[in-house]
């Protein structure tokens, strides 16, 4: 069975499905509120990475990327269904949330934030990682944030937490 699809003025594209999870999770769903949420992530992004609270993009469960993130170097953050975090870096951030809702579910949140480059993607994702670890997130996976070399381009590093 396919959903009808509709657009919302904020440029986001969802499911009626989608649209009643997110409903869901805005009321409450006991599923949803073990642990950390998606805005405690997004405080977290903001202060280690250089972005103002507009560049940190927040994707409901079932919406789809903004157009003006396509075709750019991303870093996200995933909040699984199982309330853990997954955190990401992609150039084709729609393929890649698109494989993460096949394997997790549709029900899977989003933060993504644009980077100037694919190495400071990884740099991003390096930090942010650590960041989050730091602060008591649930990772599926720690392992990127002990890379140091993101290529032969001076990308930023965060500031120490």
């Amino acid at each position: 069975m396919t959903d009808d699809v509709s657009t919302g003025g904020d440029g986001f594209v969802a499911s009626p499905s989608a649209r009643a999870e997110a409903r869901a999770v805005a009321a409450g769903d006991s599923a949803h509120q073990a642990g950390k949420g998606m805005a405690e992530a997004a405080a977290v992004l903001r202060r280690v990475l250089p972005c103002s609270p507009r560049d940190v993009c927040t994707i409901p469960p079932g919406y789809s990327v903004p157009p003006r993130l396509e075709g750019t170097s991303a870093l996200y953050v995933l909040r699984l269904p199982n309330g853990r975090f997954y955190v990401g870096e992609s150039d084709a951030i729609s393929t890649r949330l698109a494989q993460h809702r096949r394997r997790w579910g549709d029900a899977l949140e989003a933060l993504v934030v644009a980077a100037s480059s694919k190495s400071a993607a990884r740099a991003a994702e390096s930090d942010a990682i650590a960041a989050l670890q730091r602060a008591g997130f649930d990772l599926v996976s720690a392992n990127d944030a002990e890379h140091v070399s993101f290529g032969s381009e001076s990308v930023w590093r965060a500031r120490p937490q």
